[in-house]
């Protein structure tokens, strides 16, 4: 008899008017929003996860310190290992030793997939901090009237050709001249006209104004700096007021090489050199500068 009742149709529709009395009422949640809810406390959780890993990261990346090591595969335990884990793992150790019960809770009894340590995760998250960086420089030149640009191309140590772009602009606002580096960029055609079409097309990329640019800096090669067939031609050709300036740096160096060709330069600088090293291989003549 009981059975049947609660079977019947009648007993299931009170019950649905009741629930979204209540759910109108707001005195209960609908199983969405339970759901939602339940969804944005997981999310906040992660979110504080992820807060000291980050911090880390930042703080290895500012200090221009390695983050890998041999071994950085397992669980972060409160103990050093015997092999080192690199300086990531090593200061997250240290920072739930040091009172971050939070940090501390996540290393030892989280499961391996909500740790964030692996180095999956870690290359993920420097390449996203690369990609943040690399959008304020594009803005902050966005802002600027002009800009020049300064690359140059080089083998890595993998043997891959890369070509590096900078960029030299006017900060909004503070007037100051900054010089900051865009980014790598992976190329096959090394020649004048190929080079020069990969700086134009990263740029347009990246998004700046082509037409803002004002000058170009290369060293003193002739794929670069070629009155025909270099790249600073190809560009000029597109962007006529997109003038040349041959590297400072570059400059200086070629002018000591071929100053060492005189005798005179030669000795001398073959004088300071011993002079240096007549007070820099004994202790005692050292503590001389100190005088």
């Amino acid at each position: 008899m009981f059975r049947k009742h609660e079977n019947c149709t009648y007993k299931k529709s009170v019950l649905i008017a009741e629930n979204i009395k209540s759910i109108v009422a707001k005195k209960t949640e609908s199983v969405i929003n339970q759901v939602n809810a339940q969804r944005r406390l997981d999310i906040e959780k992660n979110r504080k996860r992820l807060i000291p890993i980050i911090q880390t990261i930042r703080f290895c990346r500012r200090q221009q310190i390695s983050v890998r090591g041999h071994r950085e595969g397992g669980r972060i335990g409160q103990e050093e290992p015997e092999k080192n884990d690199g300086n990531f793992r090593s200061l997250l150790r240290y920072r739930a030793n040091s009172g971050d019960n939070d940090l501390k809770d996540q290393l030892m009894n989280s499961g391996g997939r909500s740790m964030y340590t692996s180095s999956f995760i870690l290359n993920e998250l420097i390449n996203t901090f690369g990609h943040l960086i690399q959008s304020q420089i594009v803005r902050n030149v966005r802002k600027s009237i002009f800009y020049s640009v300064l690359a140059d191309e080089t083998t890595d140590i993998s043997q891959i050709e890369q070509f590096s772009l900078c960029v030299r602009y006017v900060e909004d606002q503070s007037y100051k001249i900054r010089e900051d580096f865009l980014t790598f960029v992976h190329v096959n055609d090394v020649t004048g006209a190929g080079l020069a079409n990969t700086v134009l097309e990263t740029l347009s990329i990246l998004g700046l104004d082509l037409k803002k640019m004002r000058g170009q800096g290369y060293d003193g090669a002739s794929t670069m700096r070629g009155r025909f067939r270099g790249v600073q031609a190809s560009i000029k050709e597109k962007l006529p007021l997109a003038l040349y300036t041959h590297c400072s740096s570059h400059s200086l160096n070629l002018c000591l090489s071929d100053a060492s060709n005189i005798p005179s330069i030669r000795n001398c600088m073959g004088v300071i050199k011993e002079v240096c090293r007549f007070f820099h291989t004994s202790a005692k003549r050292t503590e001389i500068n100190d005088i």
